[in-house]
């Protein structure tokens, strides 16, 4: 039958046992230690992507809000600056008419006065328009 020597298989459990102690010590513990490691800087990792994307989000609201303010005083400023080119323009537009009109009265002034001098000069001439009508009636009467 099969002969037990129990020294021998103390002796190989020890040997067992210290293996096992040996491999943990050289080959587990560094393995478990990166393991652990690399967890914790996946950890951290995606903790900082989800602060990134907060921060990124916050940043991207101001940068919008920042537009928005930007858009709303280019056009208020547009805005201002068509106000006042269009006072300008109507500005020149009314010296224009002013200047038009005082040239037109100034104008009816001279035509009235032409008017009246004519009117006078012919009033002056008239007679001698009659007298000069009556000879040449005269003369064409005596043909």
């Amino acid at each position: 039958m099969i002969n037990l020597d129990l020294t021998l298989i103390l002796t190989e459990a020890a040997l067992f046992l210290l293996l096992l102690v040996i491999l943990n010590k050289i080959l587990i513990q560094p393995i478990v230690y990166h393991l652990d490691a690399r967890n914790k800087s996946i950890k951290d990792g995606l903790s900082n992507v989800n602060q990134n994307s907060q921060e990124i989000s916050d940043l991207e609201a101001e940068a919008d809000a920042i537009i928005k303010e930007a858009k709303k005083e280019a056009q208020s400023l547009r805005e201002e600056k068509i106000a006042t080119a269009k006072k300008a323009v109507q500005d020149k537009i009314d010296a224009k008419k002013v200047t038009i009109e005082s040239e037109i009265k100034a104008f009816n002034d001279e035509l009235e006065a032409r008017r009246v001098d004519l009117k006078n000069s012919l009033l002056g001439q008239g007679p001698l328009f009659k007298e000069s009508l009556k000879v040449k009636l005269i003369s064409t009467s005596a043909n």
